[in-house]
């Protein structure tokens, strides 16, 4: 299956008193976020402050830097949450429109989307929240999650599962629901 990548973690970054990475797709979709002329992230830490407050619309986890243009529905989401969930994402200005406010968003800007297929599934770790390391992912057969085999708790020793793409596995919350 095809994964997405979300580019080099940046950090840390004390946040707080606690340290903070974020994923560079993230950043660079995030309003705030620019690049300053010597090509560094600039008010990263207000971005992170504020995105830590907001629940994405797709997965309900906290961190979703990424608003729905349209500003009135009040939709937030991660990069790849935003992606999954076939949003409307404007590469020029980093902009995105959620799936039911795509089409409001300028004609200009509906022919300028990513240039890639929405309807591929795009898959990145379920607890770490990372789509790096993708030799390294698995994908359960029952609940479509993915983990990186280190991250799944027990950690997966077995070098076979990746290898074979057409081999089932489960990860341990769906073995322990039919218990």
């Amino acid at each position: 299956m095809l994964r997405q990548k979300v580019g080099p973690i940046y950090g840390p970054l004390m946040i707080k008193g606690e340290k903070a990475f974020v994923h560079e797709l993230c950043a660079i979709w995030t309003p705030e976020v620019y690049l300053d002329a010597r090509n560094r992230f600039q008010n990263m830490k207000q971005a992170i402050k504020r995105s830590n407050k907001l629940v994405c619309s797709y997965c309900k986890e906290r961190g979703a830097g990424l608003g729905c243009f349209n500003g009135s529905c009040g939709r937030t989401y991660h990069y790849l949450c935003a992606k999954q969930d076939t949003c409307l994402l404007v590469s020029s200005k980093f902009i995105a429109y959620c799936k039911d406010c795509r089409l409001k968003a300028p004609e200009e800007e509906q022919n300028e989307e990513v240039e890639e297929d929405l309807t591929v599934a795009h898959y990145f770790c379920s607890v770490c929240k990372s789509g790096l390391d993708e030799n390294c992912i698995v994908i359960c057969d029952n609940c479509d999650l993915a983990y990186h085999t280190n991250c799944h708790s027990p950690k997966i020793e077995d070098p076979d599962i990746l290898k074979d793409a057409n081999a089932d596995w489960f990860c341990s919350a769906c073995i322990n629901s039919t218990e």
